[in-house]
């Protein structure tokens, strides 16, 4: 995208690269910011939708030399804001196995990340170009929000399963 659509050479991918870096970095730590202030699972919904809509925006935002860094830093800081957030939510609705919930949110991350990566070549070899794989990555958060109402739903509905006093879990 950065050669193609925004048209810079070939010399300006490591600093989209840094860029990209600087917003997960960002990210992560507003990610457990609206861990440690906000119900958790209020929080992936949160996080995922303005994903979406950071992906959205990144559809025009990469033909312009000064958007496309704005876009990638974004998409960057909101990927990674999702880490702790799911990470609170899974520690908090597996009591019993705090440790097997956090290994198996990595392993949900990298499947996720093989499907995205999946989805924009499938979008990329359908011709509609450079400029799709963001609408796709937005439609596949949105997905991500939908699952999420889901379980928090689930879980607050099911007998027996009440969050633990202060948790926050599982509210949205």
């Amino acid at each position: 995208m950065t050669t193609e659509v925004t048209g810079w050479p070939a010399a300006a991918i490591p600093v989209q690269l840094a860029v990209l870096g600087l917003g997960m970095t960002a990210g992560t730590l507003l990610g457990g910011r609206l861990a440690d202030r906000m119900d958790s699972s209020r929080a992936v919904v949160v996080v995922l939708g303005a994903q979406a809509v950071a992906l959205l925006a990144a559809v025009p935002a990469m033909h312009s030399r000064v958007l496309a860094p704005v876009a990638t830093f974004a998409v960057g800081a909101l990927s990674l804001a999702l880490a702790p957030v799911v990470q609170t939510v899974l520690v908090d609705a597996a009591r019993e196995a705090p440790m097997m919930a956090a290994a198996s949110m990595h392993s949900a991350f990298n499947l996720s990340n093989a499907v995205g990566a999946a989805v924009a070549g499938l979008v990329l070899a359908t011709g509609w170009g450079y400029s799709a794989p963001p609408a796709a990555g937005a439609a596949l958060a949105l997905v991500g929000v939908g699952i999420a109402v889901l379980g928090a739903w689930r879980v607050r509905s099911a007998p027996g399963r009440a969050a633990p006093a202060g948790s926050g879990c599982c509210r949205i």
